[in-house]
C-alpha cells in the first residue's frame, strides 16, 4: 500500500507494499517503485510485499518490461514476500528472465536479514 524506505541495520531497503492493492492499482505501485529506483544512485536492496495479492497478466506484462530496464539493473538484491501458489511459479520465471539475485521469505524479518547480509 505504499513504497518507502526503511531502515534495517545500517541499511536501506527499498520496501513495495502491494497487500491490499485491487487489480487496478497494482500497475501503478510498480511504475512508482520502478521510479524510486531510478532516482537513487547506485543499486538498492528491494523488498517486495504481495501477501494476499492477486496478480494479472498486464502486471506481469509490465513486471517484465520494468524488471529488465529498470528493476535488474538497480537492485542489488530483491527479497519477496507472500509467493506462493501461481506466484511462485511467476517468481521463478521472473527471475530466470531477469538474472535476479532474489529469494521468497515467509517474514518480513526473514526477509530483511537475508537483504542486509
Amino acid at each position: 500500500m505504499s513504497v518507502e524506505w526503511v531502515e534495517w541495520g545500517d541499511k536501506e531497503i527499498l520496501y513495495a507494499d502491494f497487500r491490499g492493492l485491487k487489480r487496478a492499482q497494482l500497475i501503478p505501485q510498480l511504475e512508482l517503485t520502478a521510479r524510486m529506483l531510478e532516482n537513487t544512485p547506485g543499486q538498492c536492496l528491494l523488498l517486495l510485499n504481495f501477501k494476499d495479492v492477486s496478480v494479472h497478466f498486464a502486471y506481469l506484462r509490465r513486471c517484465n518490461e520494468l524488471g529488465q530496464r529498470v528493476i535488474h539493473p538497480k537492485t542489488a538484491k530483491l527479497a519477496v514476500l507472500g509467493i506462493d501458489g501461481i506466484k511462485a511459479t511467476m517468481f521463478v520465471t521472473f527471475n530466470k528472465i531477469v538474472g535476479q539475485k532474489s529469494a521468497s521469505f515467509q517474514t518480513e524479518q526473514q526477509a530483511m536479514d537475508w537483504l542486509v547480509k
